[in-house]
């Protein structure tokens, strides 16, 4: 790879049936010191249906110029169409940095891209001379003066793979999964059913208890820790809140 062929900075900018997402323009505002100080130019990428004035504000807001793949199968995020029409334009024109906002759809896409580009990711990315990015996934695609963009993250490598398999089975047809954040990797490809299935602390701490011969203050506290670490991945991976009722059909 010739590092000299990779230049400007690109700012992804997130839409949904033609309407951006302002983390984009918040992007491009964070991201112009930088463009400037390097003397390369800042670019908008927007992808998605009817988003010729998406394009347009992108630039209002400071991006030089911008691109645009524009098609009716783009007017609602889906992770294969989308990662596939970013890498394309990332392997033909070669910018040096990639920024994606942080959103669902954001943590979704970057790390994709990243693998397929087998480049590095850097999550929520403060860079130095005191520019903040504070929702943002950056790539470093040319790997030149920013040495803080390394190999994704185990857990991100993960995830990836688990939600490829999972895909992989509800291809195939009628299946039930527990947990992985199934009804997160599935919702925008497939009709499912998403079941959340409770209980209240005194019969979950009875169940351990019964279950590996756990004292009750044991017991209590691997449920308090088996909770929380479910919520923390599942909060982090698809940026809604484990347990929410807005977040499932059905509650038992």
């Amino acid at each position: 790879m010739n590092l000299a062929d990779y230049k400007n900075i690109w700012v992804f900018i997130e839409t949904e049936c033609g309407k951006p997402k302002n983390v984009g323009f918040e992007l491009i505002n964070a991201a112009k010191p930088l463009a400037q100080e390097k003397g390369c130019e800042l670019i908008a990428v927007v992808i998605g249906k009817d988003i010729e004035g998406v394009a347009k504000d992108a630039i209002c807001y400071g991006a030089d110029s911008a691109i645009i793949v524009d098609g009716p199968e783009y007017e609602y995020y889906t992770t294969d169409a989308f990662a596939k029409a970013l890498v394309a334009l990332v392997e033909k024109y070669k910018p040096e940095t990639l920024m994606i906002g942080a959103t669902n759809n954001g943590r979704d896409l970057g790390p994709r891209v990243s693998c397929r580009l087998k480049t590095g990711l850097t999550a929520d990315f403060i860079a130095e001379h005191e520019q903040r990015y504070t929702s943002s996934l950056m790539f470093n695609l040319a790997m030149g003066n920013y040495s803080r963009t390394g190999e994704l993250p185990l857990h991100d490598k993960i995830d990836i793979v688990e939600s490829d398999i999972i895909r992989d089975y509800a291809s195939q047809g009628s299946c039930v999964i527990i947990g992985r954040c199934a009804d997160y990797v599935l919702e925008n490809d497939f009709d499912c059913l998403n079941v959340f299935i409770y209980a209240d602390d005194i019969k979950k701490i009875e169940r351990i208890v019964n279950k590996y011969s756990l004292e009750p203050k044991k017991a209590e506290k691997l449920v308090k820790e088996t909770n929380r670490s479910r919520s923390k991945h599942y909060n982090y991976f698809s940026g809604k809140i484990w347990g929410d009722r807005k977040n499932y059909d059905l509650m038992l």
